[in-house]
């Protein structure tokens, strides 16, 4: 049986492509160095200074595809770009909950003829109204 080799990883402070960088652009290597991923854009968007938001998780119950969520991740630059613009709210979530909201809201508006739109709020105000519950964990329930 052959046996896989191990990549052994030094930390950054020995690696000496970082040894002579400075600033920003030493904060981008060591990030690079260290993570991976969702961990990687969102620290790289941290160092720039640039607003950040990504899906992490999307799960809907099959017997009531009404009911189901986004898991976001976002950044402060994120955060102060949508106070900028005029996102108001008590807590970070409750800021990034009325621009998803928003953005959504937006979504169905461009997707739809204004008769299929009347239909279905016709049909919304005669069937059981979709409720936003906050969970303890932070995240929000759509059902």
């Amino acid at each position: 049986m052959k046996m896989k080799k191990q990549k052994i990883s030094i930390p950054f402070s020995l690696n000496p492509k970082g040894w002579f960088l400075k600033g920003q652009e030493k904060e981008i290597a060591k990030a690079k160095h260290e993570l991976s991923g969702v961990q990687l854009d969102k620290k790289l968007a941290d160092i720039e200074n640039k607003p950040y938001v990504t899906v992490l998780n999307t799960n809907f119950d099959p017997d009531n595809p009404k009911k189901g969520y986004f898991e976001l991740d976002w950044n402060q630059s994120f955060i102060d770009m949508l106070t900028k613009n005029g996102y108001t709210g008590i807590t970070d979530d409750d800021i990034v909950n009325k621009w998803f909201d928003d953005l959504c809201k937006g979504i169905v508006l461009e997707t739809m003829d204004q008769d299929v739109f009347d239909e279905l709020k016709s049909q919304q105000e005669t069937s059981s109204k979709v409720s936003k519950t906050k969970l303890k964990d932070g995240k929000v329930e759509y059902s």
